[in-house]
């Protein structure tokens, strides 16, 4: 399979990662092992993370003075040592700086891109392995093939594969494989040099020199179908309170309501049917930001995105998201000096199926994108997020890092950070059917990376499959404190995207 092109117009060189994909999320958004090479990158995406994120195996990562796709930004060099081996680099399990990576989940379509030129070297193998099973494929950087050298063994089925010419001797390569039985280890994400040429066979064992190699500028490992997000179909940046039904008069048209209360929360046994709505004066905006204080009693202050029809209250008004979809959200929690431990609930970026709210499917589906559990607080500011999705009968099922059966996915962010800063907080949910043939699944993003461990899985059956066809509002929620306590939620913006 020969390349294709992306053509550009006059100033072409200097331009976005997105264009230069096709895809908005791709270029925005990272799993594990998701990496820019260049040396003008952010801090997060450094090169000098490179060393974390990727193990080298017989191969080295140097700088270099060639500019990246971009036309602005330096690539880095992957070289292959003179050992007489296979050279290649690959995504770190357990990269320090409190991060780790483990996933395996089958069911679930891949992507392997990277974007890399030619040097002294110019072909290379994309691979994904588990256990001594793998999926691979080779492309040559020469001439814009692809498609010549597909590789396999054991549950790995080779999807597609394409090179594109990105300009200046850079390609984008993909890779797209899907694993469909399950093994004991964690997926391991490759790129190996290959000093064959043109459309020969694969040739991935030979001595280099230590400075031989190709030029890397940007990768990514997310499942395919994240690729096609992009469209903005919600977004409140709360530059005014008017957007929020502050009369609690449940009318069409608002982004938020302050109305709490559900003929099914959390299901028909349940004793717990209502929380008061919020009050308007607890909410308040300064400088685009919204604050939404804590209480001493009640629920707190809490925003949906959605509210009991009342008119029917089997229906709702408002806005709901079915999957697959992007929830996301810019904020800050300010635990300030009076904090004190035992609230009976906390703040949160989350959602529970509207089916289930309304009473028409009783079968509980709690998504909490980001929560901030007491209990899992450090000093100084500092404290690890949750994200988690479960399904339970009781109110406030337990949650945390803990495995069990009314959960699934739950994953900590892991790495203190400043919570008094704001951050972009995200959750991809992707059904079965989209995510892949058989499973649906749910990533927790920090800041455009994925959290620690932050993946869950479901299938067509099963508790979770409620998944795949429930349409989730957004909430925000403060969370409640035993004494009064400075610790507002401030919320920047949020905003969902879709295919």
């Amino acid at each position: 399979m020969r390349s294709r092109a992306i053509k550009f117009g006059r100033g072409s060189h200097h331009r976005s990662l997105k264009d230069m994909l096709g895809s908005y999320f791709a270029a925005h958004y990272n799993m594990v092992g998701s990496q820019n090479f260049s040396i003008t990158s952010s801090p997060i995406h450094s090169a000098s993370a490179v060393a974390a994120f990727w193990d080298k195996h017989d191969t080295s990562v140097a700088a270099s003075l060639v500019l990246g796709p971009d036309g602005v930004s330096v690539a880095q060099k992957l070289n292959a040592n003179v050992n007489n081996t296979q050279h290649f680099m690959q995504l770190a399990s357990s990269p320090g700086g409190g991060l780790e990576f483990d996933f395996k989940e089958v069911g679930i379509d891949w992507r392997l891109a990277f974007i890399v030129k030619a040097a002294e070297y110019s072909r290379i193998v994309l691979r994904n392995s588990c256990d001594f099973s793998f999926g691979s494929a080779g492309f040559d950087l020469a001439g814009g093939n692809a498609g010549y050298d597909i590789s396999t063994s054991g549950p790995f089925t080779v999807l597609g594969q394409s090179i594109t010419s990105l300009g200046l001797g850079w390609w984008l390569c993909i890779l797209d494989i899907r694993h469909t039985a399950a093994e004991g280890a964690s997926f391991q994400p490759q790129i190996y040099l290959d000093n064959g040429s043109g459309t020969a066979a694969r040739s991935i064992s030979f001595a280099g020199t230590g400075s031989t190699g190709v030029l890397l500028w940007w990768s990514s490992w997310l499942p395919k179908a994240a690729w096609s997000l992009g469209r903005e179909v919600f977004r409140d940046d709360f530059n005014s309170l008017s957007t929020i039904d502050l009369g609690d008069t449940r009318a069409p048209g608002f982004n938020f309501y302050v109305h709490n209360a559900w003929p099914s929360f959390p299901d028909p046994s349940s004793t717990i049917r209502t929380g008061p709505a919020t009050q308007s004066s607890d909410l308040s905006i300064s400088n685009s930001l919204l604050s939404l204080p804590r209480k001493v009693t009640t629920w707190g202050s809490t925003l949906c995105s959605a509210a009991a029809n009342p008119s029917d209250s089997s229906t709702y008004v408002g806005s709901a998201f079915q999957p697959p979809a992007f929830f996301e959200s810019r904020s800050a929690w300010d635990l300030g000096p009076t904090f004190a431990g035992g609230a009976q609930s906390w703040p949160a970026f989350w959602s529970i199926a509207i089916e289930n709210l309304t009473g028409s499917n009783v079968n509980l589906v709690e998504n909490d994108f980001f929560e901030a559990p007491v209990g899992n607080f450090g000093g100084g500011g500092e404290f690890n997020m949750l994200s988690v999705l479960h399904h339970s009968d009781t109110i406030f099922p337990q949650v945390g890092h803990v495995t069990q059966n009314t959960q699934e996915g739950a994953g900590s962010l892991n790495t203190p950070f400043q919570v008094s800063d704001y951050h972009n907080y995200g959750c991809l949910v992707l059904p079965a059917g989209t995510a892949g043939p058989t499973n649906g699944l749910k990533m927790s993003f920090y800041d455009g990376v994925m959290m620690f461990t932050g993946i869950g899985v479901w299938s067509t059956t099963g508790a979770y499959s409620a998944m795949n066809t429930a349409h989730m509002p957004i909430l925000f929620a403060s969370g409640t404190t035993p004494v009064p306590a400075d610790w507002p939620y401030k919320i920047d913006w949020v905003r969902v995207l879709k295919p």
